[in-house]
């Protein structure tokens, strides 16, 4: 495209025959920043017989109102396993989008294990919302706590865990030896809770924890554990039929 004077407009006439076409903008060459994340949908026109003119203001998706977060460390890298909370719904990544939103005022949450949580509020005022945040290393000391899942009903294969100490988000456990199931992670001191589910592919999964409840630990300033570090998931009895011969 090319600029008009010394103006923040860019312009450029493309010759196309009638039909429906696609675009969107970037900055510079490449598909990397561009005005908002690919998950966003392109803009779109119609071409008939008459010359037409578009003017467009750059990030402003048509009826697409979304807050979009890049979350990265103290030396640019992507934090992979961070996530971002808005209004109670979690998502998780690096790079985190809240589509569907309307015009108004939130309060969000960034965190990630192992780095110092940032909490502020984001206003929609144009259709999009870019947030780059940078978060930084804990210095609270952590300490290694391994939980454990034993598989008695020898029925599951993709056994994940999940906590608040890791914003709810599934970790695969690792199966040894055969049906039990174990994972390790550095947590600072504090009060959670945990359990594990079963990755059958559906969002939610299917929760193992006896009785669908959740597992409260606690970790002291000296990282002793209280509390329940591993569970059984209960046998499964074989269905006996009685036939009454006479």
């Amino acid at each position: 495209m090319s600029r008009v004077g010394e103006s923040m407009i860019w312009s450029k006439t493309l010759s196309l025959q009638d039909g429906t076409y696609e675009f969107k903008h970037f900055l510079n060459t490449g598909w990397n920043n561009g005005e908002w994340p690919g998950e966003i949908p392109n803009r779109s026109m119609q071409v008939n017989i008459q010359n037409i003119s578009l003017s467009i203001v750059w990030g402003q998706a048509d009826g697409n109102y979304y807050i979009a977060f890049n979350i990265v460390n103290s030396s640019g890298q992507a934090i992979t396993n961070a996530n971002v909370t808005i209004d109670g719904n979690i998502l998780y990544g690096s790079n985190i989008l809240f589509p569907n939103m309307v015009p108004g005022t939130y309060s969000y949450t960034v965190a990630a294990p192992g780095y110092v949580s940032q909490n502020g509020e984001a206003t929609i005022t144009n259709l999009g919302l870019n947030i780059p945040i940078t978060l930084e290393e804990s210095s609270e000391p952590e300490f290694p706590v391994t939980f454990t899942v034993i598989d008695n009903s020898l029925i599951y294969e993709n056994i994940v865990f999940r906590g608040s100490m890791t914003a709810w988000q599934s970790l695969a456990m690792t199966e040894s030896p055969e049906h039990t199931w174990t994972i390790t992670i550095d947590i600072p001191a504090g009060s959670y809770y945990w359990g594990a589910a079963e990755d059958d592919g559906s969002p939610e999964g299917i929760w193992l924890v006896p009785g669908g409840s959740t597992i409260p630990i606690e970790i002291s300033e000296e990282g002793v554990v209280s509390g329940e570090l591993s569970f059984a998931i209960p046998s499964i009895s074989p269905e006996i039929t009685f036939a009454n011969l006479q």
